[in-house]
């Protein structure tokens, strides 16, 4: 390691300890012993997802999981403000209160902590809550913790210090503010470890996948916006969150003309700021296809949900896809061989649902074993077109 590295790393370290490990554990001891009592019924339930939207979408049949088994009680859910029209959207939510990180500043976990604490002095200060939960399983990166303990609920819920090794070493000590604690459990989809909570309180054993409901107004809009054009529509998610997730436009566009002799169909391009430029290549090769960009996100689900299938990158676009009932085939860049348990393993974040394949690289690239390690396109680089293409046919039951 070079003498750079070695100060960036304990810079970092400084960082982490003093903006998020000391606060949240100070937070923790002092709340621990002045916890509210209970009351004789539960009327009042506090939710942290303080995450990326394909975590929300994926905490939603917890939601429904709880307000089916406490039709009483008022559920709050606590989240960053990508996420806030999915839980305005579910029946099972009465309230949505937004962390904003704290503007103009490069320090991740100060910015957090400055808007953890702005929220609980604003929204949170003197509000009784018979249960706060955090169902993350990972790493608290963004104060969920604290929020919770700050709210001195008699019943608290979370996971264990020790789920991953980033947790363990980060959020040591975190698990004291729980006294519903769960272990890590095995390696399964994140769903069912956000069930699995739901479980730890007493819910039903069970509940459905992940479902985003679309109001008449929404698909009338989504309608009028397609047109009346003949065919079918496939939407291709050009857009991810860490730019090694996205997928090159020469490889979209090869798909698109491999599967068009099988499937007529008008593809719609969903893309952000990062990833216009991919959208307008594919335009020049595709002149029919159709560009969607910035809509807002349930208008963005309506349109999902008038396609047939989604095809695109490891994102929380392909998460609502399939919680609006569109078929996905999604482009992971996490090897096939690689570790089931990394934070990109499709095995605990493919689209949830039978409706879904996902197609990853087949072998990792040298220094990738556990998982792609680049900032760039990177591992995803070697998933072919045909592979895609062959994973869209088997999904849609279609024979080459």
């Amino acid at each position: 390691m070079t003498f750079w590295a070695a100060v960036r790393n304990w810079c970092h370290s400084a960082h982490v300890r003093i903006f998020l490990s000391i606060p949240t554990l100070l937070a923790v001891a002092l709340c621990r012993g002045f916890r509210r009592k209970r009351r004789t019924s539960l009327s009042s339930i506090l939710l942290t997802r303080l995450d990326g939207l394909g975590d929300c979408v994926m905490t939603l049949p917890l939601l429904d999981q709880l307000n089916y088994q406490f039709p009483e009680a008022r559920i709050t859910v606590v989240t960053l403000s990508p996420a806030k029209p999915i839980f305005e959207a579910s029946p099972s939510v009465h309230e949505v209160l937004v962390l904003h990180p704290l503007p103009y500043t490069q320090l991740t976990y100060f910015k957090y902590l400055c808007g953890a604490l702005a929220l609980y002095w604003r929204s949170l200060r003197g509000r009784y809550f018979d249960m706060a939960i955090n169902p993350r399983w990972d790493m608290d990166q963004t104060f969920a913790t604290m929020l919770c303990s700050l709210t001195r609920a008699p019943e608290t819920v979370g996971y264990q210090d020790n789920t991953s090794h980033k947790k363990s070493v980060w959020n040591r000590g975190f698990q004291s503010a729980w006294n519903v604690l769960l272990p890590p459990g095995p390696l399964q989809h994140e769903v069912l470890r956000n069930l699995a909570v739901g479980r730890a309180v007493g819910c039903a054993e069970s509940f459905g996948p992940p479902r985003i409901i679309i109001t008449p107004k929404q698909h009338q809009a989504s309608v009028a916006w397609l047109g009346v054009q003949s065919g079918k529509f496939i939407a291709v998610g050009l857009s991810a969150g860490h730019a090694m997730r996205r997928w090159s436009a020469e490889s979209y566009v090869q798909t698109l003309q491999i599967l068009r002799p099988h499937l007529s169909a008008v593809p719609v391009l969903f893309c952000d700021e990062a990833t216009q430029a991919a959208a307008d290549q594919i335009i020049a090769e595709i002149p029919y296809a159709r560009l969607a960009r910035s809509f807002p996100l349930m208008e963005t689900a309506a349109l999902l949900s008038e396609c047939s299938l989604f095809v695109g990158s490891d994102s929380g676009l392909g998460h609502v896809a399939a919680a609006v009932g569109c078929p996905t085939v999604t482009i992971s860049p996490h090897p096939s061989g690689g570790n089931p348990g990394h934070a990109n393993s499709p095995a605990r974040f493919h689209p949830f649902g039978n409706d879904s394949i996902v197609v990853q690289p087949k072998e990792p690239r040298l220094g990738c074993i556990e998982g792609c390690q680049s900032t760039v396109p990177h591992c995803i680089l070697d998933v072919t077109p045909e592979d895609v293409a062959i994973g869209v046919l088997r999904l849609l039951r279609i024979s080459l």
